[in-house]
C-alpha cells in the first residue's frame, strides 16, 4: 500500500544489489568450506567435484555459478548451520544455540564403531551436536575442524575405551602410527590400536590383553581405510 514504509526484514547485502548480495553470498559459503577438514571432503559431502566447488566461490568479473540447493543443504547439514542464514545472511548461524569462536558443534554419528569385530556402518548422517571448549579438542592433540563423535561398542579395547563410551576422533589426523584409530575394514567399522611395520605389514593391537594382536599382510593393509585418530573418550563416573 502506498505511503506504508516495508518494515519486513532484509538479508545483508541485498538491499545494496545483486552484486552485493552475491559477494556476501560467497562469503559465507566459503566460510561453510572452511569448517570442513578439506575441500575433497566437502565436495563428497555436497556430492559435487572440487572443481566445482571452487566455480561457487571463484572471485573475479563473472559472477560465480550458483549452488544448488541440495549441495547447500547436505554441506549445512553435516555442520548444522542454518540454510537460511546461508541464502540470504538473515537470522542465526547455526541451527541450534549459537556457539561462539571459542566452542565447537561436534557432530554426532549413530555409527557405533566395533571395538572388537566390528559394526557396519549403515547410516553417517549426524544425529545432532555436541558443544565443547575449543580448548578442550586442542589439549588432546584434535583438530577442531574435523572433530567428529560416536560410540565405540565391545570389550576388546576396555582400558582405554569401554562397551559404550561416547568417543571422539580427529578426521584430519590419519597417518598411520601407533596410536588408536577408527577405521574402515571389508565394509564395518572398527577401532584398534595400529602398529605400522617396516615391510607394509599392519598390527591391530587391543589394549584388552584377553585379546590377541591381529597381524594384516601388505595386500589387505592397503584395503584398511583410516577415518581419524581416536583422541578422546567421555565417560561418567
Amino acid at each position: 500500500m502506498a505511503g506504508r514504509a516495508d518494515t519486513r526484514a532484509v538479508a545483508p547485502g541485498l538491499k545494496e544489489g545483486g552484486a552485493a548480495f552475491r559477494s556476501d553470498f560467497v562469503d559465507r559459503l566459503t566460510w561453510l568450506l572452511n569448517q570442513f577438514p578439506t575441500r575433497s571432503e566437502a565436495a563428497a559431502i555436497a556430492g559435487v567435484t572440487t572443481d566445482m566447488l571452487a566455480k561457487y566461490v571463484r572471485h573475479g568479473t563473472k559472477p560465480p555459478p550458483t549452488p544448488a540447493f541440495d549441495v547447500i543443504a547436505r554441506l549445512c547439514v553435516r555442520r548444522g548451520v542454518s540454510i537460511d542464514w546461508l541464502w540470504t545472511g538473515a537470522g542465526r548461524r547455526d541451527d541450534d544455540a549459537p556457539v561462539d569462536d571459542d566452542h565447537v558443534r561436534v557432530p554426532i554419528y549413530d555409527i557405533r564403531a566395533g571395538l572388537g569385530s566390528g559394526q557396519t556402518a549403515e547410516d553417517e548422517t549426524p544425529t545432532g551436536y555436541f558443544t565443547l571448549p575449543k580448548s578442550v579438542i586442542l589439549a588432546h592433540g584434535m583438530n577442531p575442524a574435523g572433530v567428529e563423535m560416536g560410540r565405540g561398542i565391545g570389550d576388546s579395547m576396555r582400558g582405554t575405551i569401554e562397551d559404550g563410551d561416547p568417543m571422539l576422533w580427529d578426521r584430519t589426523d590419519r597417518e598411520a602410527r601407533d596410536k588408536v584409530f577408527l577405521m574402515r575394514r571389508g565394509g564395518q567399522l572398527v577401532v584398534k590400536r595400529l602398529q605400522l611395520k617396516t615391510d607394509g605389514t599392519v598390527i591391530l593391537k587391543s589394549d584388552n590383553p584377553a585379546y590377541e594382536d591381529e597381524v594384516l599382510p601388505r595386500d589387505e593393509a592397503d584395503s584398511l581405510e583410516i577415518i581419524g585418530r581416536v583422541g578422546m573418550v567421555l565417560r561418567s563416573i
